[in-house]
């Protein structure tokens, strides 16, 4: 029974960002308003992970501002070429990325 279980859970993994969209299709928002809103939700996630590691001492400072100035470079760059994308295209990006990580979680 485990291995089935595993089973499922592997093909829950590869179709929930098919599912995400099926169930997003007839939002009337562009795609450009929900990779902006799926990246707001994102961020407290994040802060609240980060406020629990810096009670525990494990954040490093340095480290820290390294990649948050490479991170804001980065979003400064791509979100100039970005807002140039037709919601077509940055449909596919976004699969892609999304089916990328999903593909990262499994090989773990």
């Amino acid at each position: 029974m485990p291995r089935l279980q595993r089973i499922l859970n592997i093909l829950l993994r590869l179709l929930r960002p098919v599912l995400a969209h099926t169930i997003a299709a007839p939002c009337v928002c562009l795609q450009h308003e929900i990779v902006a809103t799926s990246l707001l939700v994102v961020l407290p996630i994040g802060l609240s992970g980060t406020l629990v590691h810096w009670r525990a001492g494990r954040v490093n400072l340095r480290s820290c501002g390294l990649l948050a100035g490479v991170a804001l470079g980065a979003c400064g760059l791509t979100s100039r070429y970005l807002g140039e994308i037709d919601d077509a295209a940055l449909k596919k990006l976004f699969t892609t990325v999304l089916v990328g990580s999903a593909l990262n979680m499994l090989r773990r």
